[in-house]
């Protein structure tokens, strides 16, 4: 309730319904500012994660903003944005409802005279409102496997493999011909993941630890450390917990090795490792590199977050408009 409470002390009810007219609204430019809108309300009720899961969809949308049917065409072939969307806005239907069952009014906090929701063109059609989650989209259960293992990736964590990492950013951003491993280049990516409130795991061998030492690393850095034992034996070992956490956490692992031969090494003594990476190697598997001036750029963006309302988990009841939906 307490959360509900600080949510609807920030955002105002007629402000959600102008955000989700504006998706409902006749060209590419206001559904593209509802976005942004939508974004905007979202970190305000301390939606940060997913405020952020927004902004990625906006801009990768930007570029398809053409008429209506194209920029909605766009999203509807990106794979969970529509569930994004509806989410978001159930999310804050559901805070605003709780607060005006609270306080005995029916309109929330008043609105900021000057939000820019309200300055829509073509924006009065009203899209039908969407019956309220039944949890936070934050606070949603873990994804659970289907028969089909069409299982919801992990949009909220991420695992590094670090030693290719750092060789990466040696050989390839500061040149050097030994010695490759620089923290600097861990750093880069821990940086990259973390400014979208990714949770970041770094899997070490202990071996390269002792070699280089964490001088390097920063302290919240070396909290996100995950030291892989070494052994004679086990070869290749922080590759294998690079998958193993990976599969834990059924998130992207981002490493620039191809892991050509993993499969028939896994063959038979972790059959189950070997199915996760099978089915899954192509949508979570990260490659990656370091451009001119050190900045990381992944070659795959992170998963849009699985939907969280009860439609999705067979409640048996219609499923929820798309926001974008003409009245």
């Amino acid at each position: 309730m307490a959360a509900g409470l600080a949510m609807a002390a920030a955002v105002g009810r007629s402000e959600v319904e102008a955000c989700r007219a504006g998706f409902a609204a006749p060209d590419a430019a206001s559904i593209l500012r509802s976005l942004g809108q939508l974004e905007v309300l979202l970190a305000r009720a301390g939606e940060v994660v997913v405020a952020k899961q927004v902004n990625l969809l906006r801009a990768s949308l930007e570029p398809s903003a053409g008429d209506r049917d194209t920029l909605v065409g766009a999203i509807c072939r990106q794979p969970g944005a529509e569930r994004l969307c509806q989410d978001a806005l159930q999310s804050l239907d559901a805070a605003c409802s709780a607060t005006c069952a609270t306080s005995g009014n029916d309109g929330g906090v008043q609105d900021v005279s000057m939000s820019p929701v309200h300055d829509f063109e073509g924006t009065t059609a009203r899209a039908s409102a969407s019956r309220p989650a039944s949890s936070r989209l934050a606070q949603s259960a873990p994804p659970q496997a289907t028969a089909s293992n069409a299982k919801p990736l992990n949009s909220r964590d991420v695992v590094l493999n670090c030693a290719n990492i750092g060789c990466s950013y040696g050989e390839n951003v500061l040149r050097r011909p030994r010695d490759k491993f620089d923290w600097e280049g861990v750093k880069k990516t821990f940086d990259y993941y973390s400014k979208f409130g990714v949770r970041v795991h770094i899997v070490v061998s202990q071996r390269l630890l002792s070699r280089v030492g964490s001088d390097g690393a920063s302290a919240e850095l070396q909290k996100s450390l995950v030291v892989v034992p070494s052994r004679d034996e086990m070869v290749d070992n922080d590759d294998l917990a690079t998958l193993l956490e990976a599969e834990k956490l059924h998130c992207q692992f981002v490493d620039n090795d191809n892991y050509r031969d993993w499969p028939a090494r896994l063959l038979k003594e972790r059959p189950r490792l070997r199915d996760w990476f099978s089915n899954f190697k192509d949508a979570l598997h990260v490659a990656y590199y370091f451009d001119n001036a050190g900045n990381f750029t992944p070659l795959k963006e992170l998963p849009l977050p699985a939907a969280a309302d009860d439609d999705i988990v067979g409640s048996g009841g219609p499923p929820s408009k798309q926001p974008w939906a003409r009245p």
